[in-house]
């Protein structure tokens, strides 16, 4: 699963004054192409400041994410139409170099649940 985090504002920050994506799976074991971002995120957090939680429901949508998969499906059309593979499972792929073509969001948080959720920072964050 690749989550996509809403922002807004120019320059962008996380939106909190609506639900966005983010967070740790209660379901499933972290991939190793995310050890080293998770573990230096965690390392930056006061402590005390994440201690899991029970998974619960929740609501809310974003136009990050429909945005951000047109924008691969438009990748996928043009490497197809010139010969090449689709991009397939993304989520290594921007771990790695590609994450240095992306804007790092570092002001904001993901709100929701009644909490302030996790805080944009420098380089990954949930």
């Amino acid at each position: 699963v690749t989550t996509v985090g809403g922002t807004t504002n120019i320059p962008e920050v996380a939106v909190s004054r609506f639900f966005s994506g983010g967070g740790f799976s209660n379901y499933f074991k972290r991939p190793a192409y995310q050890d080293d971002a998770v573990k230096t995120y965690l390392a930056a957090l006061p402590k005390g400041t994440y201690h899991g939680g029970n998974p619960i429901l929740i609501g809310g949508t974003s136009a990050s994410s429909p945005a951000f998969a047109g924008f691969v499906a438009l990748l996928n059309d043009v490497r197809l139409a010139h010969g090449q593979k689709p991009l397939g499972f993304l989520n290594p792929l921007l771990y790695s170099k590609a994450a240095a073509g992306l804007n790092d969001i570092t002001v904001g948080h993901n709100s929701g649940c009644g909490t302030t959720g996790f805080n944009a920072t420098k380089g990954w964050d949930p």
